[in-house]
């Protein structure tokens, strides 16, 4: 353990001994994983922005003109009881004729008109708002006996979803790519860093040293550039975020509503450490892969085992 201690100190004091390439090496790292990070805290806050809209959207069930106020609140139940339905709201034709006369300036032509022509409501919001779920719950309740028609207010919401489902796919492209090239340019990292100590290597191998021995100081600095660049990302992600979460917020404020931006909060904070860690010991796991197998005392007349 106190060996480990000392090497880990030891691949401190070597990133700390070349502070102009360990930077360059740690804000590459910061930097690929901090703007993916900043993709992906932005898709958070808009999916939780989209379950509060997901309330508004609806199924709107019109029911036949015969069918009467218990019936349809006993229809009500029935399609409530459906797994696929998450809420149903019954409005009458006297309730929506006042919600009617509320939301508009014309009221009086209806009273012209006799009689309420405004049918039974059901308001239906569905479990799933995937446009395939949506079409098949429709089909399934416009089947029912009593029902008119069936109409939703969906497919601004399914084009919304459409949108974010290309970003997304773009975003996981996007990341990949990045972290493809920060393992690399970690491996290279460590790969210049064992070729520096070759002729020391090649000592250790001839005095007995194991493998694992050797090759832990180059891990211990590989995790260090890892957690180096994860910090760097953080606060490349917080930065970023002071403006946009004033904006975000200043314009929310505008409309009266509550909402507020989400930067990630110490989970993220950690998960990104844990990346930054994660990637930094993936390369220098790959740079010793690579340059540990030329390395090869028996050049100068030994072997080792």
């Amino acid at each position: 353990m106190f060996s480990h201690g000392r090497e880990l100190t030891s691949a401190l004091h070597e990133i700390i001994r070349k502070p102009l390439s360990s930077f360059v090496t740690i804000s590459l790292i910061g930097i690929s994983i901090g703007l993916p990070s900043i993709f992906v805290i932005l898709g958070e806050n808009f999916l939780s922005r989209l379950d509060r809209i997901d309330q508004s959207a609806k199924i709107n069930i019109f029911l036949d003109e015969s069918v009467l106020v218990a019936e349809g609140l006993a229809l009500s139940k029935e399609i409530q009881s459906q797994p696929e339905v998450s809420m149903v709201r019954f409005i009458s034709s006297e309730e929506a004729i006042k919600e009617f006369q509320k939301q508009t300036d014309l009221s009086e032509i209806l009273f012209t008109l006799g009689q309420n022509p405004l049918p039974h409501v059901i308001e239906v919001v569905p479990v799933s708002f995937d446009s395939i779920d949506v079409a098949i719950l429709v089909s399934s309740l416009k089947d029912r006996d009593g029902v008119e028609s069936a109409a939703t207010n969906l497919k601004w919401l399914e084009r919304l979803y459409g949108v974010f489902s290309i970003i997304k796919s773009i975003s996981i492209v996007f990341v990949v790519t990045f972290f493809i090239g920060l393992i690399l340019v970690v491996a290279h990292t460590i790969g210049v860093a064992i070729q520096n100590k070759a002729d020391e290597i090649e000592l250790m191998f001839l005095l007995g040293a194991t493998k694992s021995f050797i090759r832990r100081p180059f891990i211990y600095l590989g995790f260090w550039h890892g957690l180096g660049g994860g910090l760097f990302a953080n606060i490349i992600t917080q930065v970023s975020f002071f403006p946009l979460a004033a904006g975000v917020e200043s314009l929310a404020q505008s409309y009266q509503s509550g909402f507020s931006f989400d930067r990630g909060g110490s989970e993220m904070f950690f998960l990104i450490l844990l990346i930054g860690v994660f990637l930094g010991t993936t390369g220098a796991f790959l740079g010793l892969s690579k340059k540990m197998g030329e390395i090869n005392p028996t050049r100068r007349g030994y072997s080792y085992k």
